[in-house]
């Protein structure tokens, strides 16, 4: 399987463990960066006290998530973040573009606005549209539908695996 694993971890925190939750939550993140695949992670603070914070980690496909999974540091770590937690820690894993597309309806889940995550996947899409597409068009010009096709197939890989990913990198503190 290639598709890119996002991890997502919501918790609530008491006001009293909030900055070692943040500290074990980038030491973490930091540790992410000796496992291969790793993608980034995001950290989703509460505007308010008491609401979840959200955690997301992406892994480029589903082995190099589970060799993270089935670490020893991440399950350290997790034990860390367990422990400042108020309640129970929810967890769940999102294959692909899920994340992107996941509807605003669980409980507790902060996304960005609708309207911040279409203007980042625009700037994510209109480079490959602007001259990947014409780029693959140009080299079958005798054969248009199935240059488009190969163009499409090309955005969307792109996308889904460079572009995407790295908008959402350079934007995450305006998401």
């Amino acid at each position: 399987m290639s598709d890119q694993v996002t991890a997502i971890v919501r918790a609530r925190v008491l006001p009293i463990n909030v900055d070692d939750y943040r500290r074990a939550t980038l030491e973490l993140s930091a540790q992410c960066n000796g496992f291969s695949g790793y993608c980034g992670t995001r950290i989703v603070e509460p505007r308010n006290e008491g609401d979840e914070w959200v955690t997301i980690f992406s892994f480029n496909n589903y082995e190099n998530y589970e060799t993270w999974i089935n670490s020893e540091d991440r399950s350290q770590g997790v034990k860390v973040l367990d422990s400042l937690a108020d309640g129970e820690t929810a967890r769940e894993q999102i294959h692909g573009l899920h994340y992107w597309f996941e509807p605003d309806t669980k409980a507790g889940r902060s996304w960005p606005p609708s309207w911040r995550m279409a203007a980042v996947a625009f700037v994510a899409i209109f480079p490959l549209s602007f001259y990947l597409a014409p780029a693959v068009r140009n080299q079958m010009p005798n054969h248009p539908l199935v240059a488009s096709v190969l163009a499409i197939a090309s955005v969307t890989c792109v996308m889904s695996y460079v572009s995407l990913p790295l908008a959402v990198r350079i934007f995450r503190r305006w998401l």
